[in-house]
């Protein structure tokens, strides 16, 4: 829709209540990736409607708006983001209405323009990322003639294109990615109509997702 946000937001996850305001972007927008490292949390790509190459960040301890870090390799928004500690890592999205394969890397501890890291297996937007501290996994995703279960992984610390790892218990794009040092999961979705289906992958490994 029209009505894009510069707001950031934040909440203690340790405790319940209501979210407070960090800050604000660089610009509104939304269809953005999402990253993190312990210290610094980074937004990249988005739409304003136009698509943006733009990657924001802000350092956690500190309230206040996003400054620039850089910008992707390749213009996008409905992108997905995977992160370890060290490296984030964008994938596939869209841009006037073309749909991308492209995956690119910044190491979030410095600023600068993000590096070709190779591609995904199938050109698409609205895939989600989830990770551990070594691998991230990319998950369905749209590419205008159908939703996808694909599921693709790559090692966040080398560079190459993303292996198969199985597919998705569902067909369906722009879920909701959650993950821990052991476990992924997809929670709902668009397939195309929406779906409140949950499955899981365990992210060492490789195999279809599982019914959560």
């Amino acid at each position: 829709g029209s009505n894009r946000l510069t707001l950031i937001q934040s909440v203690k996850i340790s405790s319940t209540g209501n979210s407070n305001k960090f800050g604000d972007l660089l610009v509104a927008k939304n269809a953005m990736a999402g990253i993190s490292s312990k210290i610094r949390g980074l937004v990249a790509g988005g739409n304003t409607p136009t698509e943006l190459s733009t990657i924001d960040y802000i350092t956690f301890s500190t309230e206040g708006n996003s400054a620039d870090f850089g910008d992707l390799s390749v213009t996008r928004g409905t992108l997905a983001g995977t992160s370890s500690n060290t490296r984030g890592v964008f994938a596939a999205g869209e841009v006037s209405g073309t749909y991308s394969n492209v995956i690119d890397y910044v190491t979030i501890s410095t600023t600068g323009n993000a590096t070709d890291f190779g591609d995904v297996q199938a050109i698409r937007k609205g895939t989600s990322g989830v990770s551990n501290s070594t691998r991230g996994v990319f998950g369905g995703g749209e590419n205008g003639s159908g939703v996808s279960n694909i599921l693709g992984y790559v090692t966040i610390a080398t560079t190459g294109n993303a292996t198969d790892f199985g597919d998705l218990s569902v067909a369906r794009t722009f879920t909701g990615p959650l993950s821990n040092s052991v476990t992924g999961i997809f929670a709902g979705g668009t397939d195309p109509s929406a779906t409140n289906v949950m499955d899981f992958i365990t992210i060492g490994s490789t195999g279809n997702a599982s019914d959560f």
